[in-house]
């Protein structure tokens, strides 16, 4: 037989309860990267095994049958589900098994250069707020001058050429008066214009004028 830790199972079990416990023994085995041997004592060819498990296994209280899973490292018994999911819960599963514990490696190499990183970046954070900072005063009393400087505007005015030297991109709409009335239309020059007159009997009549321009009018 191959030495290592053996779990001894039935593929064909019809107890639920039965088949969880295979299933969460084996998950175990996986997530702690223990190597196994999976058995299925159901398996065509398997009877030698069936019967060194039925042989070496151990009951538990009156029952005179074992029942999957149960677990060997090689020829040495181990347990069944309940000494398996004991020892899991008091972390003591590699001396059940027999089997050398791994300890898991932490990088403290790797969590100094972490937290010097992380220092760096809140430094650079705070040197960058600073800048800001600075840049906004510098421009704030940019204004501040120049709208000293322009006397004759009023202060909106100057507000707005201080941002206009400054380099602010501003927009002035002009505001929209609805008192006034529409201007009248004014034709360009050379532009064929259609009057139109009625008659004294009511007969609309039509007529074509070129608008010339202002230099040919006053001559």
């Amino acid at each position: 037989m191959t030495m290592g830790v053996k779990v001894y199972y039935s593929e064909i079990s019809g107890n639920k309860e039965v088949k969880k416990r295979q299933q969460r023994v084996m998950m175990i085995l996986d997530s702690k990267q223990i190597p196994y041997e999976a058995i299925d004592i159901t398996e065509a060819g398997k009877e030698s095994e069936k019967e060194f498990m039925m042989k070496n296994a151990k009951p538990k209280g009156d029952s005179k049958t074992v029942q999957s899973p149960q677990i060997f490292n090689d020829e040495l018994y181990c347990g069944d589900y309940d000494d398996f999911d004991l020892a899991n819960e008091n972390d003591v599963l590699e001396n059940l098994l027999h089997t050398p514990k791994v300890e898991r490696q932490f990088s403290y190499n790797g969590a100094q250069n972490g937290a010097a990183g992380s220092r760096e970046g809140s430094a650079e954070a705070q040197v960058k707020s600073t800048d800001s900072a600075n840049v906004d005063d510098k421009v704030e009393a940019a204004r501040s001058e120049l709208e000293a400087e322009i006397g004759e505007h009023t202060a909106d005015e100057a507000s707005l050429v201080a941002d206009a030297e400054i380099g602010a991109s501003i927009t002035v709409e002009p505001a929209a008066n609805p008192g006034l009335p529409p201007a009248p239309y004014q034709p360009a020059a050379d532009e064929v214009v259609v009057e139109e007159s009625v008659g004294p009997n009511g007969e609309v009549a039509h007529s074509s004028v070129v608008v010339e321009p202002e230099e040919m009018q006053e001559k």
